[in-house]
């Protein structure tokens, strides 16, 4: 497990073609990072995970896992867990990724493959949520919101 000294909300940058992400945000000064195999028996899932990087500096955490290989086919899938300070944004790129946040976060943008499908479950008690999908025909985007007051807007583009 990887540990950064983060006073303040930070900006996550995941670069994660396989796998499942999840960022637990809540009242903390510290921010970590554990890596593993999706699959521990499967040497792909091994090798991307010890092949992941992370690194922070000036308020930005860039964790980037291998991307598939031309030649070689895909990369493998890994399982990541952050947690991290409340408020902090999230900008994610991500193929055949499960992203799951839990606790109050910025703003959170993520770039997927065309034609993925994607569900988007978000609610606050004072707030917004906004959601914009780029949708080509390809699957949408299943969407639950609730808000005790502000302000819910979806469409897309």
């Amino acid at each position: 497990m990887r540990k950064f000294d983060t006073p303040h909300p930070i900006t996550v940058v995941l670069n994660v073609p396989a796998g499942r992400v999840q960022l637990i945000a809540a009242d903390r000064t510290d921010t970590t990072i554990e890596i593993q195999p999706a699959n521990p028996a499967k040497s792909r899932d091994v090798k991307a995970a010890e092949q992941t990087t992370a690194e922070y500096a000036d308020g930005v955490l860039k964790i980037q896992a291998p991307a598939k290989n031309q030649y070689l086919g895909p990369s493998g899938s890994i399982e990541v867990t952050i947690n991290l300070p409340a408020g902090s944004h999230i900008q994610a790129t991500a193929a055949s990724t499960e992203l799951h946040t839990t606790g109050r976060l910025g703003d959170i943008t993520i770039g997927a493959a065309a034609g993925v499908s994607a569900t988007l479950d978000a609610g606050t008690t004072h707030g917004r949520v906004s959601n914009t999908l780029t949708n080509d025909g390809t699957p949408g985007l299943d969407i639950h919101a609730t808000t005790t007051h502000g302000d819910i807007t979806a469409h897309t583009l």
